[in-house]
């Protein structure tokens, strides 16, 4: 496991990953005229994560296909967002006196099930994670393709639709009580 040709397909790839981020402890070959110190050397991720956000290509703006697989995406986190919402409403800090949902019909029901309103949180977090994953290929580019080789994506969100995407995400979370 010295070489690069006796590491399997895996090991090559996270160490791939790890050099991109600069998380590796040995040193790795340059990209281009960089001094010998500056950025190889173990703890100096200021330069690393400056290096990361290097000046990147203009790209272009998602075709028809794609934006329906980002609405699709966008409306799976909401739904995670709406269902840790709901679950807040068993599981989060409510107040015991004075509580002003208590004597309500529906908004009550998920602090009577305290078992579902759970499930329903841990489900509509990992919903929204996923949804977080997800919609990564579209803000940074495939990491296997673009982020691995140092290339930019042909196409990729605007700024407007990433803006719209996270307050569509927060706007249940900010009503919700705290978990």
């Amino acid at each position: 496991m010295t070489r690069d040709g006796d590491r399997s397909l895996p090991a090559r790839r996270l160490r791939q990953a790890m050099d991109y981020l600069g998380l590796s402890r040995t040193r790795r070959p340059s990209r281009g005229p960089v001094a010998e110190d500056s950025t190889d050397r173990r703890g100096d991720y200021g330069k690393t994560v400056a290096r990361l956000h290097d000046d990147e290509r203009e790209v272009g703006p998602l075709n028809a296909a794609e934006n329906r697989r980002l609405l699709r995406i966008k409306l799976f986190g909401a739904t995670g967002s709406i269902l840790l919402l709901i679950g807040s409403l068993g599981t989060g800090q409510i107040p015991v006196l004075q509580n002003p949902v208590a004597g309500t019909r529906v908004l009550s029901l998920p602090s009577r099930m305290w078992s579902t309103a759970l499930t329903m949180s841990i489900g509509g977090t990992i919903m929204l994670v996923v949804a977080w994953l997800l919609i990564g290929r579209f803000a940074v580019g495939r990491f296997s393709v673009e982020v691995l080789q140092g290339r930019s994506p042909e196409r990729r969100m605007t700024r407007r639709q990433a803006d719209r995407t996270l307050m569509l995400w927060i706007a249940p979370i900010i009503v919700a009580p705290p978990l």
